[in-house]
């Protein structure tokens, strides 16, 4: 059984049930000196494969991930009561799948991505004021259709351990299952909760 089909049937669970996780991961990172970092991303894409999420090159995870750093990925899903976690490889995306996404972005997004070629992602900037004129400034870029600015890029996500966590089980004892890729072949084991 391959665990990423079941996550994109639960994600498919949540979205129908109008969970406000569905569309998104928390991203766990640990850099070169395991200085340790999580945020929250739009989680665009689970295949049978893994995961796919977008970022900046200017964004401090961007250094992390291209750098070689370990990742864990936690889903949860409150609609359905199941969490995942998710460690694996990343690989950056080639530019041009990445630009033809993008345009599938919605333009707070875009209006983002091209404010990252003049403040970088976590830069200080003087005022929410400032950040907000210079975000609306960007629409201009967007509805004179300019493609992508540099900088715009995708990881994928290769799972090769995933934990699953069903807190719906009867008698409050939550099944928790461990999944690890071997070769071209998941092995479950059951966990104590």
């Amino acid at each position: 059984m391959n665990p990423l089909a079941t996550i994109v049937e639960d994600r498919s669970l949540a979205f129908a049930a109008d969970d406000p996780m569905a569309k998104t991961c928390t991203l766990a990172l640990a850099d070169g000196d395991g200085h340790a970092s999580a945020r929250t991303l739009v989680l665009r894409e689970v295949t049978v494969n893994g995961l796919v999420v977008f970022m900046n090159q200017s964004s401090p995870k961007w250094r992390v991930l291209s750098s070689g750093g370990h990742y864990e990925v936690l889903l949860w899903y409150p609609s359905i009561q199941r969490q995942y976690r998710i460690q694996g490889t990343a690989k950056e995306l080639a530019d041009e799948g990445v630009r033809e996404s993008w345009q599938l972005r919605p333009d707070p997004g875009k209006r983002l991505d091209f404010l990252y070629r003049d403040h970088p992602q976590s830069s200080p900037i003087k005022d929410r004021t400032q950040l907000l004129q210079s975000v609306i400034a960007k629409q201009q870029f967007i509805n004179d259709g300019h493609p992508p600015p540099n900088g715009v890029t995708a990881f994928h996500l290769t799972a090769t351990m995933i934990e699953r966590l069903d807190l719906s089980q009867e008698l409050e004892v939550h099944d928790r299952r461990r999944f690890t890729l071997r070769g071209d072949a998941w092995i479950s084991q059951v966990l104590v909760p």
